[in-house]
């Protein structure tokens, strides 16, 4: 599909993004006709609609669902650890804080040293007590990490990608916070490396998928459409984000902009309630009808 990649400053997104989108957020598609398109995971839908060649689901219904639904649990269940690594150790916090103002965000008339700071503090008010980590769940936070590590090994130490030898919408799901968070910040990637190198390999095959070289090769469907492996991080998403997405669907409904609540037995306090993440839920709930 051809297409142009461009890296927005913090200046850019919210002159030129928010009034279309309504968030100061990436990733972002802008068509060909002006409009825009947000989240990731609404925009691969849209592309798996309109351009069939190269598809990410697979074609059996079963494993299509399984497939949502890893998607949805990597993409947002997978946020929490991925924030909490890069902004609750102070090497990774430091480097992130200066890569953000040197590539992202300028204000000439501040100092560096200043900016760096305001937004490491900015950063861990948002993604560390705004995600409900406290000094309790910390170790819980970083045992999800771990656990997913070992599973993921599991399978990918076996075939290439998730649910065959083809990328889908859940290899996708996984790639967002293994690559971009995982992979590169000093501490997880540390642990990624030692522990999970077949997960290792596997983000480096994941940015060098190319749908031309892979053409039509076959997904594994496996035992009703379960490929082997695959149980143990579906049982995770059970416990660690349906959990989650429930409540934050009442707390939508409810028109509370906040909910509380439990996941493995640890409690995640104040966390924001996200009328798209409410959508996404029904979605899950639709295709599981299918």
């Amino acid at each position: 599909i051809p297409h142009r990649t461009d890296e927005s400053t913090w200046q850019e997104l919210v002159a030129r993004v928010a009034p279309r989108t309504g968030l100061v957020e990436v990733p972002v598609v802008e068509c060909a006709n002006g409009s825009f398109m947000r989240d990731s995971t609404a925009m691969i839908e849209w592309f798996e609609q309109h351009y069939r060649a190269g598809s990410v689901l697979p074609d059996d219904p079963a494993s299509a669902f399984y497939c949502r639904l890893l998607e949805d649990y990597a993409d947002e269940g997978l946020w929490r650890p991925a924030l909490y690594f890069r902004w609750a150790f102070d090497k990774d916090a430091e480097l992130y804080s200066r890569r953000f103002t040197e590539d992202f965000l300028s204000y000439p008339l501040t100092p560096a040293a200043v900016l760096r700071l305001t937004v490491r503090d900015r950063q861990r008010r948002v993604y560390l007590r705004g995600e409900g980590i406290t000094p309790e769940n910390r170790a819980d936070i970083e045992r999800h990490y771990t656990d997913e590590l070992e599973d993921l090994e599991a399978i990918l130490g076996h075939r290439p990608f998730l649910f065959g030898s083809r990328p889908s919408l859940a290899d996708f799901g996984y790639f967002a916070s293994m690559f971009r968070h995982f992979g590169i910040d000093p501490t997880p990637s540390r642990i990624m490396r030692n522990t999970a190198p077949a997960v290792y390999e596997w983000v480096a095959r994941m940015w060098n998928a190319r749908a031309g070289r892979l053409g039509s090769l076959a997904w594994d469907s496996g035992v009703d459409g379960l490929p082997d492996g695959i149980e143990p991080l579906l049982a995770r998403a059970a416990r660690r984000y349906l959990p989650s997405l429930h409540a934050n669907a009442q707390a939508v409904a409810g028109r509370r902009s906040h909910y509380s609540v439990t996941l493995d037995g640890k409690p995640y306090p104040g966390l924001r309630a996200v009328p798209f993440q409410a959508w996404r839920r029904s979605v899950l709930q639709r295709e599981l009808t299918r």
